[in-house]
């Protein structure tokens, strides 16, 4: 599935010129500028004594909030903002900004996220066009009305742990059928099955469901990626019962999941209601167990060895990526349990294209989602090995895109076929690292 997000200006712009004084300036510039955040890590530890000031701050802002480093992403973006704004250009003071307001709005401060978008647009109303300024004043009232909720996305759990008991569902055409992980649910009372897909930035009901389930709905502007380009809605189911595990005040955006296409749509019911990076972000680990047939919440977390590193990041205002190796070569990847296939991005094309276009045999690969149907033209690259951490897994051919996937997906974007090779993938956002266990 590809990734479902709302369509907002979140982005750096170039900075690399700026102060670029000495070789630590250019090394943390580009990695900036090339989302590149595991390479901003190590750049920025091995100079941040001779960065710039302004460098060194606009690292330690993207750094702090990559890493899910909360209070210290607020406090290095306001020091970003007060002291080098004329340096980073209006453009990177509203992204900063916003980005503020997704750390709080991860830190469940609804009400302070949207005072510091509804301070962006008033001061920026008279200087940027109001398409930009809209999304803004979507994500305040957004906020706004999430704030008069007690708890939203608060996790409760009635035993030691956690255990969220899924199926894996056979789904699609005969011949090109692909596996979801469905969650039987009970949504404010009612059973509901659930989509648990890592890629999706936000959750998503359907319309139909939204009304079935009695969610509270309300209208916004913000438009949506993913299920074609939407109008959205919001709505809160006020609770979430999943096995043992209840989440309180649950935000989805409302989509209408049909394609238009009766060949398509006929497959397309298990996506009434999906869960995403939200529930990932609102507990500190879990574990799919494929063995149990379960996501685990264990009342114990797992914490890294002495001397090991975060191998997982943000990227933009949801997506979680994963730093591993392609063949070798350090790459962000992403994790995704809503996609059936697994793809090598554009961007890992254009890092290969001489040697892949040379030695490999041109394809295309046919991409059915709520948005309709996409031909995405490529090649098959043979026997691929990519590794998280000290776990590789090699496949024997992989399709790689020379344009259409989005680049926020990183380098590779792997879905269920890659996550059943394992016998449990451990995620936990306090030490941000996935854990690969073999079976």
């Amino acid at each position: 599935m590809k990734r479902i997000i709302p369509v907002i200006v979140f982005c750096v712009t170039t900075i690399g010129y700026i102060l670029a004084q000495n070789t630590f300036d250019k090394r943390v510039g580009n990695a900036l500028n090339n989302s590149e955040w595991f390479e901003l890590r190590d750049a920025y530890n091995a100079g941040k004594d001779s960065l710039s000031p302004m460098l060194k701050t606009f690292a330690e802002s993207m750094l702090a909030y990559n890493f899910n480093r909360n209070y210290e992403a607020c406090r290095a973006i306001d020091h970003l903002v007060r002291e080098h704004q004329a340096e980073i250009g209006a453009g990177n003071v509203m992204s900063m900004l916003f980005m503020k307001s997704t750390v709080l709005k991860r830190m469940g401060k609804y009400t302070e996220a949207a005072a510091v978008l509804n301070a962006v647009y008033e001061a920026f109303e008279p200087y940027v066009d109001s398409v930009s300024l809209s999304m803004y004043q979507a994500f305040g009232k957004q906020y706004e009305t999430l704030a008069k909720y007690d708890g939203v996305n608060e996790v409760t759990v009635s035993d030691d742990e956690g255990v969220v008991p899924f199926r894996l569902d056979s789904i699609g055409r005969i011949g090109k059928r692909g596996v979801a992980m469905m969650i039987p649910s009970k949504v404010n009372g009612m059973e509901q099955d659930i989509v648990f897909d890592s890629g999706a930035g936000v959750n998503v009901v359907s319309v139909y469901a939204a009304k079935r389930l009695g969610l509270d709905t309300y209208s916004i502007d913000t438009q949506m990626r993913g299920f074609g380009m939407q109008q959205g809605a919001f709505a809160v189911a006020k609770e979430l019962v999943m096995g043992n595990v209840t989440m309180k005040n649950v935000p989805f955006y409302v989509m209408d999941i049909s394609s238009g296409v009766d060949s398509i749509d006929v497959y397309m019911q298990h996506l009434d209601m999906i869960l995403g990076v939200e529930f990932i972000n609102s507990v500190k680990e879990f574990h799919i167990d494929f063995e149990r047939s379960a996501i685990v919440v264990p009342k114990e977390t797992i914490t890294l060895e002495t001397g090991t590193l975060s191998n997982m990041c943000y990227n933009g205002a949801n997506g979680l990526l994963v730093n591993a190796k392609i063949e070798g070569e350090h790459h962000l990847i992403h994790l995704d349990t809503g996609a059936s296939t697994e793809v090598l991005t554009d961007k890992f094309y254009a890092l290969h294209s001489d040697s892949i276009a040379s030695n490999c045999a041109s394809t295309t690969m046919r991409m059915a989602g709520a948005g309709g149907i996409s031909i995405e033209d490529g090649y098959d690259l043979k026997n691929v090995t990519i590794s998280i951490g000290d776990v590789p897994y090699t496949f024997p051919s992989l399709f790689v895109s020379i344009a259409g996937i989005e680049r926020d997906l990183g380098y590779a974007n792997l879905g269920m076929d890659y996550f059943l090779q394992f016998s449990k993938v451990i995620y936990n956002t306090e030490d941000m690292f996935v854990k690969l266990v073999p079976k």
